[in-house]
């Protein structure tokens, strides 16, 4: 893939070049990730799940939330 200069504006806002959008299918409303290192930052994207993948990951660990809940009360009367 090319490499290009993109300048950030004064709003702190970049510019993705559209060959590298198009290259890794990329398109407005896509959300990126920001790794920052001492002189680097990685952009990657992230990829959202869906409400109904997001519900069933919440009912997966409902009742592990439920438990340390339980927990930290007995703690809190101990």
């Amino acid at each position: 893939m090319k490499t290009d200069i993109i300048t950030i504006s004064t709003k702190g806002q970049v510019v993705l070049p559209i060959q590298m959008r198009r290259a890794l299918n990329m398109e407005a409303g896509d959300h990126l990730v920001a790794y920052a290192t001492d002189d680097a930052i990685v952009l990657k994207r992230l990829d959202m799940p869906t409400t109904v993948e997001f519900e069933s990951w919440l009912d997966a660990v409902r009742p592990a939330m439920k438990r340390n809940e339980e927990l930290f009360v007995e703690l809190d009367h101990a």
